[in-house]
């Protein structure tokens, strides 16, 4: 499935909340991805980003730089998430602060 198809691949799904859920990722807010404290923090989306080619749409010299915003919208739609989805996303990061398991939740049972 493609985003122009609607929807969020199920394969890609699956795999973002596993990723999510792996402790691998240090979770930042505010961007993609953050260095910090000489550490990646990733946004639930970076964590997207990282495990698909969405860091393809992002400068690499913002990423060099420490922080990516990127283009969120752009690349959310390229994975098959609607604008809507994706601020649903950000708020529970950045504005709730939730942790990362409870956006896998959110992922597993709303996208």
């Amino acid at each position: 499935m493609r985003w122009w198809d609607g929807g969020l691949d199920p394969k890609v799904k699956q795999k973002w909340v596993k990723a999510l859920r792996s402790g691998r990722y240090h979770q930042g807010k505010g961007a993609l991805v953050r260095r910090t404290e000489g550490e990646d923090r990733f946004c639930p989306l970076g964590v997207l980003a990282n495990i698909t080619e969405g860091f393809d749409v992002v400068p690499k010299k913002e990423y060099e730089k420490g922080k990516v915003n990127g283009s969120t919208t752009y690349f959310g739609i390229t994975c098959g998430l609607t604008y809507g989805d994706q601020q649903r996303i950000i708020s529970i990061n950045d504005q709730d602060g939730c942790s990362l398991e409870t956006a896998a939740d959110f992922v597993e049972h709303f996208l």
